[in-house]
């Protein structure tokens, strides 16, 4: 699957924050402007994968990540 040149220009200053912030798993999409089609975005540890999943049809694009990280209760 090739990389997403979008995914590719976050993940160098995403990574280190992920890290101190305990970031466990991310899932969710991206709006592109330039692309008719939603940009699936999904993450786990420093993995981070993406492909164009639909088309937006009617839908309005918007961009929306879900973070999972670990919890800092003893």
């Amino acid at each position: 699957m090739a990389k997403s040149p979008i995914v590719a220009r976050l993940r160098p200053p995403l990574l280190p924050a992920a890290r101190e912030q305990k970031i466990l798993r991310v899932k969710g999409y991206i709006a592109v402007q330039t692309k008719p089609m939603r940009l699936l975005v999904q993450a786990v540890g420093e993995r981070v994968r993406s492909q164009f999943d639909r088309p937006l049809g009617d839908h309005a694009a918007r961009s929306q990540l879900v973070l999972i990280r670990q919890s800092m209760i003893t």
